[in-house]
């Protein structure tokens, strides 16, 4: 709420928007089209040299090749309806703002406790990031404030294809409006 005042007193106004996407689109760009196209780009590498890669993005990398056309095409339309759709979005607005992540980060000893945990804590984390990556647009992550257990928390500002220039003069006077990115949390030992 306080970088929303910030926000309020550096722009024109602000504005609630609904983004268009849905779940169902979300989860089969991701895990048809995004899986395919990392297979086919490592496809070389993962053959040839498995051993250079980490054993969990060797398995995701390898997912892909189970993707059927049906599916890749599928996911491909998708893609192309998400990406319209959030330009429409933009029709009153010059950017949106949104929590880069929708919980606090979970500190390393809390990443590190398994494997299966650090991968429900990342599902958690790109909740709001994942989204703006499938839609291809102009997005900046920039420090606003930190969590009473000290974890950074960032304020995300995109905009639409072709507005990178306005994205990053906001991100800028925001910068320049508040210490943020100066501040570093006291680390306990």
């Amino acid at each position: 709420m306080n970088a929303l005042s910030v926000l309020r007193r550096l722009s024109a106004g602000l504005r609630d928007v609904v983004l268009p996407s849905t779940p169902e689109q979300q989860e089969s760009i991701r895990s048809a089209v995004r899986a395919a196209e990392a297979y086919s780009y490592h496809f070389e590498s993962v053959n040839k040299t498995p051993d250079l890669y980490q054993p969990e993005t060797l398995v995701r990398i390898r997912s892909g090749q189970d993707v059927t056309t049906r599916a890749y095409i599928q996911g491909r339309r998708d893609l192309a309806q998400a990406r319209r759709a959030i330009e429409r979005a933009f029709e009153n607005v010059d950017v949106l703002v949104t929590p880069t992540i929708t919980a606090p980060p979970p500190n390393t000893a809390e990443m590190n406790k398994d494997l299966e945990s650090s991968t429900r804590l990342n599902g958690i984390n790109i909740h709001n990031t994942s989204p703006f990556n499938v839609w291809g647009i102009p997005t900046i992550s920039v420090p606003c404030g930190f969590t009473r257990k000290a974890m950074p928390i960032g304020l995300q500002i995109s905009g639409p294809n072709g507005s990178e220039a306005v994205v990053l003069q906001l991100a800028q006077a925001y910068e320049q409006a508040t210490d943020w990115h100066t501040r570093a949390p006291e680390v306990k030992a």
